[in-house]
């Protein structure tokens, strides 16, 4: 902006009403505050089924940070004050330098939920991590319906915060789609996952 537009745009300033500065300042501030909070972590999700063993499940999470900034934590079937999932996860694993905690409940009225984080290496904005994984009784179409203890709330509704251990901002609660391969692919995998354990054990004999 040059000096004459600059001058004008002052003349203009000085002829505004009080009242038209009290709403254009409470504008400024309300543009401020969504900046503010879309700089915050962002994140979506896949869920996919690895193995199906005598009627236990295994899933693997694939989480993309979709956010500008890093996070070192991520809650999956959780935001504060409630758990979503229906029945209490059997194990859950983590990827490499992140840990998996027991699953999390708030007593009676409350379902499952499990927080995966970090401490020295959170997920950087545009990066993809898959490993976080959880074995349940619960098959790909019962996961897929809503929590019976939160109505109306779907089962894998998840969130992501800055801190390790869940402190820090957190971002807007998002649901891990869910994608169920071929039953020959799972079939192959278990197939493949017996025949090592065969094989190991002959070794050792």
């Amino acid at each position: 902006m040059n000096t004459r537009s600059s001058l004008a745009a002052l003349r203009r300033c000085r002829s505004l009403s009080p009242l038209a500065v009290i709403i254009g300042l409470f504008l400024l501030y309300s543009g401020l505050g969504s900046t503010a909070r879309a700089v915050g972590p962002a994140a979506t999700g896949t869920l996919t089924q690895i193995l199906d063993v005598s009627g236990t499940y295994t899933y693997n999470i694939s989480i993309d940070n979709t956010g500008v900034i890093s996070f070192s934590t991520f809650w999956l079937s959780w935001i504060p004050g409630d758990n979503f999932l229906n029945v209490e996860p059997l194990s859950e694993s983590a990827p490499t330098n992140w840990t998996a905690s027991s699953p999390t409940n708030g007593g009676g009225s409350d379902g499952w939920g499990i927080q995966y984080s970090t401490s020295t290496t959170p997920l950087a904005s545009g990066n993809s991590l898959s490993g976080f994984d959880f074995t349940t009784t619960e098959s790909p179409s019962q996961l897929l319906q809503n929590s019976t203890f939160h109505s109306g709330t779907s089962q894998l509704t998840s969130e992501v915060t800055t801190l390790s251990g869940g402190g820090g901002a957190d971002s807007p609660a998002f649901v891990l789609a869910v994608v169920v391969p071929e039953p020959g692919t799972v079939a192959a995998f278990g197939l493949g996952c017996g025949l090592l354990v065969c094989w190991g054990g002959r070794r050792r004999g």
